[in-house]
């Protein structure tokens, strides 16, 4: 599928190779279709670059980019979509090696192209979704994607925020190790300082 220069020059600012991408199958949406590949929450973005997801009967993120004097979200998928794991095939998903947890599509692709497993969420709480009366009503319950995983292993969360200054990332990278931690994991949690894309 082909790429628009500026989506391209996106990749490549993250250090992902032509090979890379392409297996990964990321696209540009031709723009008649961004409204509905977002489900009507395209309103205001002028293109869209597409992650699918392996293996997860379709579902996508897309990276958006607005019309002048618009904004938004910087990535978004289908307001129905469930929250997914963005798993590799060339992760051993069921091994005991050590495994990253991070944020974002384009830096699971990066660590796994440099040879280091890696796991991905889309955003610091798309590990876990609402559910009513999981616990106490309209409490969160982890997703069905984190059993494809073996977490007996030692797990690195590698967030791309300041815990230092967001409370919100530190209270979801805890909530997630405390998850992974039940699940067997030997736990670390690690902050990228600075801006990352």
């Amino acid at each position: 599928m082909s790429l628009h220069p500026v989506h391209q020059e996106d990749l490549e600012r993250s250090g992902l190779t032509t090979e890379t991408i392409q297996a990964a199958g990321i696209y540009t949406v031709p723009p008649d279709e961004i409204g509905k590949k977002l489900g009507g929450l395209g309103n205001g973005v002028l293109s869209a670059l597409a992650f699918p997801y392996p293996g997860c009967e379709g579902h996508e993120r897309y990276k958006c980019w607005y019309q002048e004097g618009r904004s938004g979200p910087k990535y978004l998928q289908r307001k129905d979509a469930p929250n997914r794991l963005y798993l590799l095939p060339t992760v051993d998903l069921q091994g005991e090696t050590p495994l990253l947890v991070v944020e974002g599509e384009k830096k699971t692709l990066a660590l796994n192209q440099a040879g280091i497993p890696a796991v991905g969420i889309g955003g610091i709480w798309n590990w876990c979704e609402r559910a009513e009366g999981y616990k106490r009503p309209k409490e969160t319950r982890p997703i069905p994607d984190l059993d494809k995983v073996n977490w007996k292993r030692p797990v690195t969360i590698l967030f791309d925020s300041d815990a230092q200054d967001n409370r919100n990332v530190r209270l979801a990278a805890f909530r997630l190790a405390r998850e992974l931690s039940r699940r067997g994991a030997t736990m670390n949690i690690l902050y990228i300082p600075g801006e990352v894309g």
